[in-house]
């Protein structure tokens, strides 16, 4: 005797089971190649994106340069002018302090009442020649003024003194001297040598 398999389920049933097998099976077969292709979508835009980021930035060097050129040419300019600055304010700082000693002992020799309204320094860079001092002032008498010319020609540091002009003034004593009386005031002009060193 032979065993016959008999199948109890309906073919319907069967026929059914195998088209969603099917269906499930080429679904999940497109929306994996539908994942795949996203994912590559994805990857290229990101790539060219990065590519775009790094052409602009490339694209935003000669600006940049352009810019960096500048600064440095307006910070070469103010280093220029810096010592410029620098050099005409050690001349003046050398020339001042070779003058100190001058003013310094004016102002030893000065008596009360005599005093200066313009002092003018004339010499030349080189040093082998004299410079020349010119003093203006005013004085209350011509006995201060004799006083001052005095003491100014006894010191080492001046020489060849020379009064060049003294004469009574239209106006009457201020400053720095009061006295009871008002009394005219004697202007004056001296020249004087220095020798430099």
């Amino acid at each position: 005797m032979a065993l016959r398999d008999i199948n109890l389920i309906p073919p319907q049933n069967l026929e059914k089971r195998r088209m969603k097998r099917h269906l499930l099976l080429w679904s999940g077969c497109l929306l994996g190649a539908l994942g795949l292709i996203c994912c590559i979508y994805l990857l290229q835009a990101y790539t060219i994106h990065i590519q775009k980021q790094r052409l602009n930035l490339t694209a935003d060097i000669p600006l940049k340069l352009h810019g960096a050129l500048e600064e440095m040419k307006r910070l070469q300019a103010n280093q220029e002018k810096l010592g410029q600055q620098k050099m005409v304010m050690g001349a003046i700082l050398k020339k001042s302090q070779s003058y100190s000693l001058v003013l310094h002992r004016l102002a030893d020799i000065m008596n009360e009442n005599t005093w200066l309204s313009q002092l003018t320094i004339d010499g030349s860079n080189d040093k082998e020649s004299e410079i020349r001092l010119i003093l203006n002032g005013s004085s209350t008498s011509n006995v201060y003024l004799g006083d001052f010319l005095n003491r100014l020609s006894t010191d080492t540091l001046f020489r060849a003194v020379i009064l060049k002009f003294a004469n009574e003034g239209g106006g009457e004593q201020a400053w720095p001297v009061r006295a009871v009386r008002p009394a005219k005031l004697i202007n004056f002009q001296i020249e004087c040598s220095l020798q430099k060193g």
